[in-house]
């Protein structure tokens, strides 16, 4: 209960600082994505609207001539003739065939899908190729719902049918890149070069496998960024997540420190350092790496999976750095030596025969 009113309050919060900042914080807070989607919602109602208007005063807009084309002769006005298309028993059945097509394709490809992710939600190799099945699924759906629904408006889908192999031919040609995504995506499943959840870089982007489609593939990186990337311009992948990766740490100690003493208390502590970082499969200690300007660099190893290397290292070198702190061994840092400056000498005649001279010379009174 307390945690429902909590989630309640900051809604309401959240919604009171909408109100707050106007209309720009709500449109700043949309996506690219989302601000095109909604002006193309709204164009699309505009649109719809204008036709309506259009068909309901084609009278007064159009004339009779144009009217007596679009709403019939027999019709004073567009709602009488829209009343009329909707009494019409034939347009009706129509119209209800259509939305129960609709309905139920979804329902069936609804199932389907559910029944593929339940059953592929173990392993990545089983994800992978659910995400391919539902992509299948959802575009044959599409084309299915699209020959149904022209047949019941009276729409010959035998000859439409037929003209497929003319049609095939054309999208050949014009979709060359189409058919080579998909082509390409079935053979990136096939050869396992990744998976759904591997860690991967591409084309210089690092992030980690949501979805591989029948035309493209998603990437998501750390900060919640979507790639999209066509399967048939992948042509390198790294694939960081088929072994264990290396986390590197390197930690400088001071040329006062004896050396044998500092290896010495690592080795002693190290297998600590494993069992304080659940992360880490295996680490080691590998030596000196280079003797810096201020200190003696030295350099541990861990191995651990992809997704948890960079909090490795962090967790490395907070435990490292609390070993050194804790034995007083000296971490050297950048320091900065000013001395005073050098005392001024009492100034003196640079030649000594001008002041010998001056000196020997008698004063005129």
């Amino acid at each position: 209960m307390e945690t429902s009113e909590k989630s309640a309050e900051e809604i309401k919060k959240n919604i009171q600082e909408y109100k707050a900042l106007g209309p720009k914080a709500w449109w700043a807070a949309k996506t690219k994505k989302k601000k095109i989607s909604f002006i193309l919602s709204l164009v699309l109602v505009a649109v719809a609207i204008t036709c309506l208007f259009l068909i309901i005063f084609s009278r007064q807009v159009f004339g009779n001539d144009i009217a007596d084309t679009i709403i019939g002769p027999e019709n004073e006005n567009g709602f009488i003739a829209i009343g009329k298309w909707f009494q019409d028993q034939t347009n009706l059945t129509k119209i209800v065939n259509t939305l129960v097509t609709m309905i139920v394709s979804f329902l069936i490809a609804y199932v389907i899908t559910l029944i593929v992710r339940l059953s592929t939600f173990k392993g990545k190799k089983a994800r992978t190729v659910g995400s391919l099945i539902k992509s299948f699924v959802k575009w044959l759906t599409i084309l299915i719902d699209i020959f149904t629904i022209l047949s019941i408006w009276g729409v010959d889908v035998t000859t439409l049918l037929a003209s497929v192999g003319v049609l095939t031919l054309i999208i050949g040609l014009g979709c060359q890149s189409l058919i080579n995504d998909v082509i390409s995506g079935l053979f990136l499943v096939l050869d396992e070069s990744f998976s759904v959840g591997d860690i991967v870089v591409i084309d210089g982007f690092r992030g980690t496998i949501k979805e591989i489609g029948l035309k493209s593939t998603k990437i998501i990186d750390a900060g919640g960024n979507i790639k999209s990337i066509s399967n048939s311009a992948i042509s390198t992948v790294v694939n960081l997540t088929e072994e264990l990766s290396v986390a590197i740490c390197d930690c400088d100690i001071s040329y006062n420190e004896d050396i044998d003493n500092v290896e010495g208390i690592i080795k002693a502590n190290l297998n600590k350092m494993k069992k304080a970082i659940p992360a880490i499969k295996d680490c080691s200690y590998v030596g000196i790496t280079s003797l810096a300007d201020s200190g003696v660099t030295l350099r541990f190893i861990a191995h651990c999976t992809e997704d948890n290397r960079y909090q490795v290292v962090r967790d490395m070198n907070k435990w490292i750095y609390k070993l050194f702190t804790d034995n007083n061994i000296l971490i050297p840092y950048n320091q900065i030596v000013v001395n005073p400056p050098d005392p001024m000498p009492a100034k003196k005649n640079a030649n000594p025969t001008v002041q010998a001279s001056s000196s020997s010379t008698p004063d005129n009174k």
